[in-house]
């Protein structure tokens, strides 16, 4: 769909956000800002919107091969978008630092969160992500050797998306923050009802552009924020 789609329905999600009160973290690939539309507008568009919740980095261009959008899935297992980069850390921090500068533009910025597209990561995509002090990286159980009892049978492609989750080494104050696939990561709609039977504190993945493709998508964004807000009022 056309930019201006986008923005529309992206800003529409926003704004319920916004007007609950409902912390958030908007992942933003920079180098996409530059591929599609135009930069300074994106920024604009962004610094209207996010006022309550943050905008954190969501990997460099969103993709497993140059040129494409297309996703070639096979490479999830082997780090996503990371993969082609290996062991070059030089080359990675200067992606980082790149799409870094690019959204320095944005008010709601944050570099202590970073979400790796696809869930997938190498470990030394993570030690570029510590080198310039990201704490809590944002991920997915199905990604954990040991997940936890009840999880939901993933069937789908990605192995362990890079590395199993305790494998990678990290500091000890860095923070994986694991959400559950089919439980609290999913449509809005599925994981609003889940979190109505398991009111838990959990880390909610959404991803706004399958949500806004589905009929009723802002009244189920709407339920799913009052929700919230009444959980941590």
């Amino acid at each position: 769909m056309s930019i201006e789609t986008q923005q529309t329905r992206l800003g529409r999600v926003l704004d319920i956000l916004e007007a609950y009160a409902v912390p958030y973290l908007l992942g933003v690939s920079p180098m996409q800002m530059l591929l599609k539309g135009n930069v300074d507008q994106h920024v604009q568009f962004l610094n209207a919107r996010v006022k309550t919740g943050f905008v954190c980095m969501h990997g460099f261009d969103h993709r497993t091969d140059e040129n494409t959008d297309l996703v070639d899935t096979e490479k999830w297992a082997s780090g996503g978008e990371f993969s082609k980069y290996g062991t070059d850390q030089t080359s990675l921090q200067e992606k980082w630092s790149k799409g870094h500068d690019i959204l320095m533009r944005i008010n709601r910025y944050t570099t202590e969160h970073f979400i790796p597209p696809f869930n997938a990561l190498t470990q030394s995509m993570v030690d570029v992500l510590m080198r310039n002090n990201v704490t809590f990286i944002h991920t997915i159980d199905v990604a954990l050797r040991n997940r936890p009892v009840g999880a939901v049978l993933y069937e789908g492609v990605g192995g362990n998306f890079g590395s199993w989750i305790e494998d990678y080494v990290v500091p000890t104050d860095v923070v994986f923050v694991v959400s559950e696939w089919k439980k609290t990561y999913g449509f809005v709609s599925d994981v609003d009802a889940y979190l109505r039977r398991n009111p838990k504190g959990s880390q909610v993945t959404l991803h706004w552009y399958y949500d806004t493709q589905r009929r009723n998508w802002a009244r189920s964004y709407k339920k799913f924020a009052k929700y919230v807000r009444m959980q941590i009022a």
